[in-house]
């Protein structure tokens, strides 16, 4: 059954060497390398100087700024993992490229479906950004775009890549969304990431995963999974507000159809049947 990757960066401990570059005419993958001027593109490129490397041990992944005046910055869990005395290195790159050290002040619990981090800059200086946007709605089928820093590690990752696609499916528990998938392409570096709307550039959510196949072991970049601002947003502008870490232990969720959702199970799923195609994607 496919299943959620649970480390999408753990290619930093591999040589590069065979690695080749592949030519893509798209002219989507073109704006990779630079970000459109067009009004669309202006909001791609704001929420570009927000996204920050995060190196944990050996690991890296991606994180975006939420709040410039207290360096609050969102990731997941498992991106910080390694973290030593829960501490990380953030590379920033906008205005002028530069390492800072920031606190893992809060982490998920293990159990909750929810791989969220919460890192905290312990110097503030040189950080000069535009307010952050938050989408207020999602619509199946509109132009997203992922920002990270996917696959290279940070001596080759120079600036975050842009991958861009579509949102292919929204899952809701009641009305609530909880999980955005992508056709973006997401490699393992990206995770921490934003979910951009392409159109706007505004925040739409935290990429969390991609997916495998654990028969065969092939992972599918294009099928991947984020968090919904829209589950985050209270919590995050609760601890900004307070400073109160215990604001952010709403996102320990425990609830049963969330767990089933980003675990991809399926309780019809049998005994008799476990040799059928079991993927729901």
């Amino acid at each position: 059954m496919t299943e959620i990757l649970t480390s999408l960066q753990q290619v930093s401990n591999q040589k590069l060497n065979h690695l080749l570059p592949i030519k893509n005419g798209s002219k989507k993958d073109d704006c990779a390398q630079t970000a459109s001027t067009s009004s669309s593109g202006m909001g791609i490129i704001k929420a570009m100087k927000r996204v920050v490397l995060v190196q944990a041990g050996s690991v890296w992944g991606s994180g975006i700024i939420m709040d410039a005046v207290k360096g609050v910055i969102l990731t997941c869990r498992h991106v910080v993992k390694s973290a030593i005395n829960s501490q990380v290195q953030v590379r920033i790159d906008f205005p002028l490229r530069h390492w800072k050290v920031a606190d893992v002040v809060f982490c998920t619990k293990m159990s909750s479906p929810l791989d969220l981090a919460v890192l905290q800059l312990q110097n503030t200086q040189y950080l000069n950004l535009t307010d952050l946007e938050i989408a207020s709605n999602y619509e199946k089928g509109q132009d997203v775009c992922v920002v990270g820093h996917a696959l290279f590690p940070r001596e080759l990752s120079m600036q975050p890549s842009i991958t861009y696609g579509v949102l292919s499916n929204l899952v809701t528990v009641g009305d609530n969304p909880i999980l955005l998938q992508s056709t973006c392409a997401v490699h393992s570096g990206a995770s921490g990431g934003p979910l951009l709307c392409a159109e706007t550039g505004k925040l739409l959510g935290i990429v969390a995963s991609n997916s495998k196949d654990t028969r065969s072991g092939a992972s599918f970049p294009h099928v991947n999974f984020s968090i919904p601002m829209a589950a985050i947003q209270t919590a995050l502008d609760d601890f900004i507000k307070s400073n109160n870490v215990q604001c952010l232990q709403m996102l320990n969720t425990s609830h049963k159809d969330i767990q089933r959702i980003w675990t991809l199970q399926d309780d019809i799923l049998s005994e008799e049947n476990h040799n059928s195609p079991q993927s729901r994607l």
